[in-house]
């Protein structure tokens, strides 16, 4: 008898214990969970998305510029009529029809802080974004000469509503299907409002609205939103 109830005893523990734990999900799945729902939101379409890698090395600029275009020429295969192409000791630029790349560098003694950031401004470019991404994240991260990874990405829609309220709650209604949300925090700005929201499992985006003569428009962020909005 004391068996059966030391199993009974035992199977009510993992039962409470499955009911308690929660699974942190990573920040940037939360965003690419929104990106997916959103994106096919009749109240808004998708104008801009842009990713920022960051990471600090000791190698020269020069070398990871040859990285660079070699992902970009050949790994990528971007066309190669591109508008601008600039390589030197700080900076590369590179445009392929609106698909942008630009790389800059910041040295400290013998410590260069190199910053990558693409942004895509047509949907026809997201298979080649979504590509140059992978491939650059790959470079970055598997690099043993590079340290302190960073990675940010970002999504700019355009509203067809215009009042801010509705459309912040148009949006809460998609974050809310995903996830449990904790906090709420939104401060006032000149053009709208921008915030950050906290999950129950820790991880958290930001997020802004803001309204300009061309038309309103919603920012998501993992979790630093990189362009000024």
């Amino acid at each position: 008898m004391k068996i059966k109830y030391s199993i009974l005893s035992f199977l009510l523990l993992i039962v409470f214990c499955l009911n308690i734990v929660v699974i942190k999900t990573e920040t940037l799945e939360v965003y690419n969970d929104l990106y997916k729902s959103i994106s096919k939101n009749s109240n808004f379409k998708v104008e801009e998305t842009s990713f920022q890698i960051k990471f600090e090395t000791s190698t020269e600029f020069e070398n990871i510029s040859k990285f660079i275009d070699k992902i970009i020429k050949e790994d990528i295969n971007l066309r190669t009529s591109y508008h601008t192409l600039e390589f030197n000791d700080k900076k590369i630029d590179f445009i392929s029809d609106n698909l942008t790349l630009k790389a800059s560098c910041v040295k400290d003694e013998e410590i260069l802080r190199i910053s990558i950031t693409v942004t895509n401004s047509n949907d026809i470019n997201l298979y080649k974004y979504e590509n140059l991404k992978k491939a650059l994240q790959n470079f970055a991260k598997d690099n043993d000469d590079f340290t302190d990874y960073k990675f940010y990405e970002y999504i700019k829609l355009k509203s067809f509503k215009n009042d801010i309220n509705d459309i912040k709650d148009d949006f809460l209604k998609e974050v809310e299907e995903y996830y449990y949300i904790k906090d709420i925090d939104s401060l006032k700005i000149n053009s709208g409002i921008t915030g950050n929201i906290a999950f129950t499992d820790d991880s958290k985006i930001n997020y802004a609205i803001c309204k300009y003569i061309s038309g309103t428009y919603l920012y998501i962020g993992t979790p630093i939103i990189t362009c000024i909005y």
